[in-house]
């Protein structure tokens, strides 16, 4: 499994430099390998103590893709929108061969977050991108695979951090009111916070 997330760094390496507008600092691949690792590492609890190899494969390449992309979200506010696409689906892929039982519940949950994703995009006026809507699959792949119904509590806990962190920014005047945060962090904390309650609940 980890070699499959550094398999997706090395994947996407290209589009993250692509976003950054050349070659990332040495300090910049230092924390996106650190998060690679860590997102990989809680891949690795998260799932059955003999997982199937194709199902840890897909959770190891979407670790370290969202390892990339929240990488240059942070730097540059910006999600390049094919990894997100290709993650999803090669995640998908793995479910329909190894664990066809969980699918529909699986694309399901992908569908919801994307439709959430979308609805909250118009609304907030472009405040949120169109990386944020093409990460939203990949998130609700991941989240569906666990529990379909964890989609839910993702939102909230999503929510309530970037309400949090845009409160406690305009505080400390760190932001404006018109200041744009990236948001998929927050989706992100939003969709591990939901998969690591789900598994506390049913161990």
């Amino acid at each position: 499994m980890i070699l499959a997330a550094l398999a997706a760094l090395f994947v996407w390496h290209p589009a993250l430099r692509s976003c950054l507008g050349g070659e990332p600092r040495r300090a910049l691949i230092a924390g996106l390998w650190m998060v690679a690792t860590v997102l990989a590492m809680l891949a690795v609890e998260t799932v059955p103590e003999t997982p199937d190899s194709i199902i840890a494969a897909g959770l190891g390449f979407s670790a370290g893709t969202v390892a990339v992309l929240l990488t240059a979200d942070v730097s540059v506010r910006r999600l390049p929108l094919r990894p997100s696409l290709v993650s999803a689906l090669v995640f998908l892929v793995a479910v329909g061969i190894s664990d066809p039982g969980r699918l529909v519940g699986t694309v399901a949950s992908a569908g919801i977050m994307t439709l959430i994703t979308r609805v909250l995009r118009k609304l907030s006026a472009g405040q949120l991108g169109r990386g944020d809507v093409f990460l939203s699959p990949l998130l609700g792949a991941l989240i569906g695979w666990f529990d379909p119904w964890a989609i839910g509590t993702a939102w909230l806990i999503t929510a309530f951090a970037a309400a949090l962190f845009s409160c406690w920014g305009l505080l400390l005047g760190r932001i404006g009111r018109r200041s744009l945060i990236p948001y998929g962090p927050f989706l992100v904390l939003g969709a591990v916070t939901a998969i690591g309650l789900t598994i506390a609940v049913n161990p």
